[in-house]
């Protein structure tokens, strides 16, 4: 026996609940339109939150005006493609976040590594996927906590 529920017509807390417990594709999906920005944000912490979800919850401005929940997806998502698009967003924290993400292409860490936010261009530094020639650059940033998250990279040659 199937029973069949609204979801929309529960409380915050038991949508929250749902979106944290379920393995359910179709009602992660569901709760990824909600109009509670917490409801969408466990959404992205959910491990069965496919990367199709994942897209529609990353869209800027168009879909999801929270950045707390677009830096959700920053920190969850595995899709470079998604990555890539969040990684122009307008919230340094969203761009933060991405440029901690080990499944942020090489390309996007070195467009990242010249954000003006100095938290930006440390999370490159201490990405394990930063390349050698990315974290050099780093090496002459003005930020010396950055320099040592850079010098601290495994990627970076023991010469350098």
């Amino acid at each position: 026996m199937k029973i069949i529920i609204d979801i929309s017509t529960l409380s915050v807390n038991m949508r929250k609940l749902i979106a944290k417990e379920t393995s359910d594709v179709q009602a992660l999906s569901e709760l990824a339109k909600d109009e509670e920005w917490s409801v969408r944000r466990v959404v992205t912490e959910n491990p069965n939150t496919t990367e199709e979800i994942f897209s529609e919850l990353a869209k800027t401005k168009d879909i999801d005006q929270d950045y707390i929940v677009r830096a959700g997806v920053a920190i969850n998502t595995k899709s470079p493609k998604i990555l890539v698009k969040l990684a122009t967003d307008e919230d340094v924290s969203v761009r933060a976040l991405v440029a901690e993400n080990i499944n942020t292409p090489k390309e996007v860490l070195s467009e990242l590594s010249k954000d003006v936010y100095v938290v930006v261009r440390r999370a490159v530094a201490s990405n394990v996927n930063t390349p050698e020639g990315v974290l050099f650059k780093l090496l002459e940033d003005f930020d010396s906590l950055t320099v040592r998250c850079a010098m601290k990279n495994p990627n970076l040659s023991k010469e350098m």
